[in-house]
C-alpha cells in the first residue's frame, strides 16, 4: 500500500530537497551530502533507536514499508551482535 500523500509527506519530499541545495549553494553544509543520502541516515538512526517500519516510512516519505525493511532489518542485526558480544565479554558463551 502507498502511503496517502499528506501535507507531512509532501513537506519531506519537496521543501527538505529545496532547503538541501539552498544550504549547499551557501556553503553551510558539506560538499556531497544529498536528499537521499540524508533520508537514509534519518532512516538508519530511526531504526537503531527501535522505530516501527511504520514511523520510518512516515517521517522518511518511502513509498512503501518494504523499502524501510531493510533498515530495520539491520537495526535488528546490530542488537543481536551487540548482544553477542556482551556475552562473550561476560565470558558466558
Amino acid at each position: 500500500k502507498r502511503v496517502p500523500p499528506t501535507a507531512h509527506r509532501r513537506w519531506v519530499l519537496y521543501r527538505v530537497p529545496q532547503g538541501i541545495k539552498k544550504l549547499l549553494r551557501e556553503g553551510k553544509i558539506g560538499e556531497g551530502l544529498t536528499f537521499h543520502g540524508l533520508r537514509h541516515t534519518v532512516a538508519t538512526k530511526l531504526a537503531d533507536a527501535g522505530a516501527s517500519t511504520r514511523v520510518i516510512q512516515s517521517i522518511t516519505g518511502h513509498a512503501t514499508p518494504q523499502h524501510v525493511e531493510t533498515y530495520v532489518a539491520t537495526a535488528e542485526k546490530k542488537r543481536l551482535a551487540k548482544r553477542g558480544i556482551a556475552l562473550i565479554d561476560q565470558n558466558k558463551v
